[in-house]
């Protein structure tokens, strides 16, 4: 609009500037030139009017277009920002993992070497607590005969795990038991906003190495059967739980597994060496106890 206006001022300081009157003051021109004909107002209306129309047309124009790429600029740097933070969280779970599988190689060779099942837990939650750096690790194992589960080894800070603390492998586990059952990996990011049956429930609810808000529980199968699990929080850091961490855990429960199978397989292999070497002693006893029969039947037939 204040270009429109401006217009029909250029012409008349223009018209001034060429036309000037001599012996007419300044406002009688200027006046003069605007209102004494018809033709001079519909020619400076058009010139205020037209102009406005012609400049604010092309001004909505320009401006529309300049929002527009405004706009596209503004989605451009969210754009790239969200991927920047995919970049930066991408490389922050490789580095992680890279971290968490270096360790787990280290903690993997100690574990190779045992041969004791009691040896490979407590191997195990050393390795989750000393190198990879969870607060508090717990490996629970199923006692088949009382249907229970038992601490095998448990590490934490300011926490002495009581391997003689058992709890009933059932919904009172919450859980627990649902891991074990489902045989589930579980990332509990807050359990006061998970349904009544992941609650412990008494006497399980009471013991200390197992009230976390956030945890990850991850069970260990041996031949398609639970044979225990594995339960890691950052309960004294309050760091939060990422699926890297639950990658990790499912490493160790894995490492645990082949460990416990090959210590299967290497007790009943010795339980079988034990049963032949039993057969083999039973057999010569049988061959001299043949050999004197043989001896004995000669000399009555003689």
């Amino acid at each position: 609009m204040l270009l429109g206006v401006m217009a029909p001022l250029g012409w008349i300081v223009l018209r001034l500037m060429l036309f000037w009157e001599d012996g007419t003051p300044l406002m009688e021109q200027v006046i003069s030139d605007i209102f004494d004909t018809e033709q001079s107002r519909y020619m400076y209306s058009y010139m205020c009017g037209g102009t406005m129309m012609v400049l604010g047309s092309f001004g909505f124009f320009i401006g529309r277009a300049s929002q527009q790429i405004h706009d596209r600029a503004m989605k451009l740097d969210k754009l790239n920002q969200e991927v920047e933070e995919q970049r930066f969280n991408f490389e922050k779970r490789f580095t992680d993992l890279d971290h968490s599988i270096k360790n787990f190689h280290a903690i993997n060779t100690d574990l190779q070497r045992s041969v004791n099942k009691q040896e490979v837990l407590r191997l195990s939650a050393d390795g989750l607590h000393d190198v990879i750096g969870f607060d508090r690790a717990n490996v629970l194992m199923v006692d088949q005969e009382t249907n229970q589960l038992y601490f095998a080894a448990s590490r934490g800070v300011n926490v002495d795990g009581d391997v003689k603390t058992r709890l009933p492998l059932d919904e009172r586990a919450g859980c627990l038991y649902k891991a074990i059952t489902d045989r589930q990996v579980m990332l509990i990011e807050d359990i006061t906003k998970m349904p009544q049956e992941y609650h412990l429930q008494p006497p399980c609810d009471s013991i200390p190495q197992l009230r976390s808000k956030n945890f990850i529980i991850c069970p260990i199968v041996v031949r398609n059967e639970a044979v225990g699990l594995i339960g890691v929080d950052y309960k004294f850091k309050r760091k939060k739980l990422l699926d890297t961490d639950v990658d990790t855990v499912k490493l160790f429960a894995d490492q645990i597994s082949s460990s416990i199978m090959r210590i299967n397989l290497l007790d009943a292999v010795d339980s079988l060496t034990r049963q032949l070497e039993h057969t083999f002693n039973e057999f010569l006893k049988y061959r001299d106890e043949h050999a004197e029969l043989i001896t004995s039947l000669r000399q009555a037939t003689s």
